[in-house]
């Protein structure tokens, strides 16, 4: 080798052969770096990033080790993967819906592809929270149990003592409970006073007003109500009277009182039948639900739903509980309540015919004698004589003899047919 001098061309020649060198083994290590991370985001499951960083590879160099043949099986494993994390996320949004919070959890800690990966974390960070409330709101729903139980039995002190305590989701059920128990002993408190001083006209109004808020509560309503019945009932012969002489009004039960029913069960039996189809089954639970809860949003719900649709069938028995419920209101006075629940139990086709009919007519007519004679509107008296007719058409009705009945409604009863 000579031993001249380098001129400045060989130097630039070693320069550009060592860039080039260091270029090559920048990239040779890039591309091994890259290839590290394709397999540890593969080895923890993250297949979307392992798949991206094998194809990236292949694209710079499709030679390199086996980067094309990951690149297209990692890619074919992401898609399974992403379809795996979409049933992933649905099952546990689910499962987070229905409070069942652990199988949420698991679910969501799998959702490891996909587009619901961010949504699936924030739904992590939610559970604790969640589980929290649920946990308040069990203890709640336990408490309400305890009072709606105490209320079944009629152990109003207890039911008070819990349902008191009711300040969540369940407050509005709870309030409607205790305003039941307080209308209940308001009515038997006037009731026992009425009684005190011999009105027993306005003391069977005030059981009949307590038995139909709950027909079994405390107090004996029906024992207390029988009593004053039996002593405001007149010689045979001779007119029922009020103060001052005037007719009193009637308080003996036209239909036989239902028995006391379970409206949990009731409920769901309504629901269950109105789930198969059976709308008119549906149709009469829903009413003998509401003629012992009138706020039951459920069965006002059901009952909205199962009258709009066609051809359902008849009602079944329970469904009379409702028209008790607006018999023993048209003896009270509450005339418009009256009218509603008749016309709700004959829209659910309920078997009674005859004895609704007849009672929308004393309900015109008894709103037509109030109004004063002879009142400027006599269209409440035409209404009342179309009613008995249609009543009178029912074959085997029989009204309601004068122990139950005004006899001036008897008497246009009658004669409707003329």
């Amino acid at each position: 080798m000579s031993t001249r001098s380098l001129t400045r061309i060989d130097v630039c020649a070693i320069a550009a052969a060592l860039l080039l060198c260091a270029t090559v083994a920048f990239a040779a290590d890039k591309k091994q770096e890259m290839y590290d991370q394709a397999v540890k985001a593969g080895s923890a499951g993250k297949v979307e990033e392992a798949a991206r960083l094998f194809c990236e590879l292949a694209k710079l160099d499709a030679k390199y080790k086996d980067a094309s043949q990951m690149c297209a099986a990692v890619s074919h494993e992401a898609e399974l993967e992403r379809k795996k994390s979409d049933d992933r996320f649905a099952e546990g949004m689910k499962a987070f819906q229905e409070g069942r919070f652990d199988d949420a959890e698991q679910k969501f800690k799998n959702v490891r592809a996909g587009t619901h990966m961010d949504e699936a974390a924030q739904y992590l960070a939610r559970i604790p929270a969640a589980k929290n409330e649920k946990l308040a709101a069990d203890a709640e729903g336990a408490k309400f149990d305890q009072g709606a139980d105490a209320y079944r039995r009629s152990d109003f002190p207890a039911a008070r003592t819990a349902l008191a305590q009711i300040k969540g989701k369940r407050a509005s059920e709870a309030q409607t409970i205790l305003d039941n128990i307080k209308r209940y002993e308001d009515a038997m408190t006037a009731g026992d006073a009425a009684a005190a001083a011999h009105d027993s006209a306005k003391a069977a109004a005030s059981y009949n007003q307590a038995l139909a808020i709950k027909g079994d509560g405390p107090g004996d309503p029906r024992g207390k109500l029988s009593r004053v019945q039996t002593a405001s009932t007149p010689p045979a012969g001779q007119p029922a009277t009020g103060p001052g002489g005037k007719p009193a009004p009637p308080t003996v039960a036209a239909v036989k009182e239902p028995k006391a029913v379970d409206v949990s069960k009731l409920l769901r039996e309504a629901v269950a039948a109105h789930a198969r189809g059976n709308y008119g089954e549906a149709s009469g639970k829903y009413l003998a639900v509401l003629a012992n809860d009138p706020n039951n949003a459920v069965a006002k719900q059901g009952l909205s739903v199962v009258s709009a649709l066609g051809g359902r069938g008849s009602a079944g028995s329970e469904a009379d509980a409702m028209l008790v419920r607006a018999i023993r209101e048209f003896y009270q006075g509450f005339y418009d309540e009256s009218e509603t629940h008749i016309k709700d139990y004959m829209n659910a086709n309920g078997s009674r015919t005859g004895l609704s009919q007849f009672y929308l007519g004393a309900i015109k007519l008894t709103r037509y004698y109030l109004a004063g004679e002879p009142p400027s509107d006599k269209k409440l008296l035409n209404d009342a004589k179309t009613y008995f007719q249609m009543a009178r058409g029912i074959a085997g009705f029989t009204p309601p003899d004068q122990k139950v009945i005004s006899p001036k409604i008897l008497k246009i009863y009658g004669g409707s047919s003329q």
